[in-house]
Order: structure tokens, then C-alpha cells, then sequence
């Protein structure tokens, strides 16, 4: 009888996890020194192919940031009942990028810095500094995953995002962000 009830519970955590996903996007902090998230949400909880999402975002930047910084991005993929760690291929998934600074220009070059960084004086380059920032319902376009890249690329990610001083240690900033790509 013991083994026969054992079994049942197996089964019902095994269905548990098998069906459990991630029902919203959610961001936490993980040990940030220089900046304090007040406020994290968005328009949809889960991350759709060619759409737009909109962020609402309310953090306070306690310490200026500036170089050097490395931007340290650690992906994981769940897979039937474990989160599978993504390698670093041509520059996705699990990878180190050195100077954090620069990748922000190269990212940022030739659009505009969103407003409520404008409205927060904070600029979208280096140094960052101090001061409270607001953005509010600020759009972020999703390239059109389509075909078989698109088919692979669905499924339930954890990110955990670090922006380290590659001499000191400082973290700067830490989040961990859960979210499911549709």
C-alpha cells in the first residue's frame, strides 16, 4: 500500500511539473549595488514573435556606472523538468561581453534613447549616472521568430543579467528575469 501511494505522488509531481510553466514575465533583483528596482511590469506575461511589448519600469540609479563593465548574460532554457544552460553561439545565449559601455552605444546607435530616460536625465551612454528613472509603457519590438528558428526558439527562459566591474567585482547590476517566448 505504501509503494502503491509513494507511486500516485510520483505521478502527480511528475504531471505537477511537467504542466507547470511561467504564467508572467518577472524580474527580480539578485544583488545589485548600484541600482534599486521600485517598479517592474508589462503589457502582456508572455513574450510573442513579432510584437510589440510594452515595459513599465521604475528604478533608481544609486551609484554612477561607467567603464569598465562587462556585461555578463547567464540563459537558460527549461527542458522537460531541468533549466538547461544555452551556450554562447554568435553572440546569443550564455555569453560575456566585455566593455558593457560600448555595447550600449552599439545598440542604442542611430535610435533614440527612450523618454523616460530623457525625462530622468539620464543619458543612454556611459557614464550612468544617479538619479531616478521612470519608464512608462515604453514599447520594445520582437523580430518575427518564424519557421523552424521560431519553433525552437519557443519555450519557458530564465536570464540572469549582471553588469560587473571586471577589476573591482563591483556588481553593478544583477536581475534575474523568467519569461516564456510564444
Amino acid at each position: 500500500f505504501r509503494s502503491l501511494r509513494n507511486s500516485r505522488m510520483l505521478k502527480v509531481i511528475i504531471a505537477v511539473l511537467f504542466v507547470s510553466q511561467i504564467s508572467a514575465i518577472s524580474v527580480q533583483d539578485c544583488g545589485s549595488q548600484s541600482i534599486k528596482l521600485i517598479k517592474f511590469a508589462t503589457s502582456d506575461n508572455k513574450v510573442r514573435s513579432n510584437s510589440i511589448l510594452e515595459l513599465t519600469s521604475h528604478f533608481d540609479i544609486l551609484n554612477e556606472i561607467d567603464s569598465p563593465v562587462n556585461l555578463e548574460l547567464v540563459v537558460k532554457r527549461k527542458v522537460w523538468f531541468a533549466w538547461v544552460k544555452v551556450p554562447c553561439v554568435s553572440q546569443l545565449g550564455s555569453c560575456t561581453f566585455e566593455n558593457g559601455c560600448e555595447k550600449l552605444r552599439e545598440v542604442i546607435a542611430g535610435k533614440d534613447c527612450p523618454p523616460g530616460l530623457v525625462e530622468s536625465g539620464i543619458s543612454c551612454s556611459c557614464p550612468l549616472k544617479e538619479g531616478s528613472v521612470r519608464l512608462d509603457n515604453h514599447p520594445i519590438q520582437f523580430p518575427d521568430l518564424g519557421g523552424i528558428f521560431g519553433a525552437l526558439a519557443t519555450g519557458n527562459y530564465q536570464v540572469r543579467a549582471k553588469l560587473v566591474n571586471p577589476i573591482t567585482g563591483q556588481v553593478h547590476v544583477c536581475v534575474n528575469v523568467e519569461a516564456e517566448v510564444v
